[in-house]
């Protein structure tokens, strides 16, 4: 059975196609766009319909191509942006239709955890129990581990469009540049 799983973040949608066979998950294809959802959203609240057209375009086009690679099963995953911007409830609707399934807009927490997850289930890497690192979603949280579990999960709202907008407003390659970012 081949699954498709649909992540639609604050910058761009991406998906996983797997294949199941026995207890085994094989990866079959890996693909994403940039859309921007989550450009402006600080500023104004609410998602750009210039993103909202871009994304809901991106999910059309993967939706038809995991399709015809055989899905038959979808997920369908919405983060920050989704779950923050003012008014998000008509994209919904709208990516509902796009998508041909319903939708599941994550909690923070459960973002941290998938993201974690993600960002380091591929590692071959050994830790000790007490070892203790960072994984970072430019898309919009950060998340600390000890020891295999989550630790914390800090907000870091649209981090990566305030994170460039710190550099378009701060002359390149002074200390100021690194002070702006650690204030965000």
């Amino acid at each position: 059975m081949r699954v498709a799983v649909l992540d639609i973040g604050t910058n761009a949608v991406r998906y996983l196609l797997a294949e199941k066979a026995g207890n085994e998950w094989t990866e079959v294809e890996v693909g994403g766009a940039i859309t921007g959802l989550g450009r402006g959203l600080t500023e104004r609240g609410e998602l750009a319909p210039i993103a909202v057209e871009a994304t809901l375009g991106a999910v059309g086009a993967f939706v038809r191509r995991l399709k015809a690679f055989g899905a038959q099963k979808f997920l369908v995953l919405a983060t920050e942006a989704v779950r923050t911007a003012k008014g998000s409830e008509m994209f919904l609707e709208r990516l509902e239709r796009t998508a041909g399934v319903p939708v599941r807009v994550l909690s923070a927490e459960e973002e941290a955890r998938l993201a974690f997850i993600g960002a380091t289930s591929g590692l071959k890497l050994r830790f000790h129990a007490d070892a203790l690192f960072a994984v970072a979603d430019v898309g919009g949280r950060e998340h600390g581990n000890h020891g295999g579990q989550i630790a914390t999960t800090r907000a870091m709202a649209q981090f990566a469009y305030r994170l460039a907008a710190a550099y378009r407003t701060v002359p390149h390659g002074r200390p100021t540049d690194f002070q702006a970012v650690a204030s965000m």
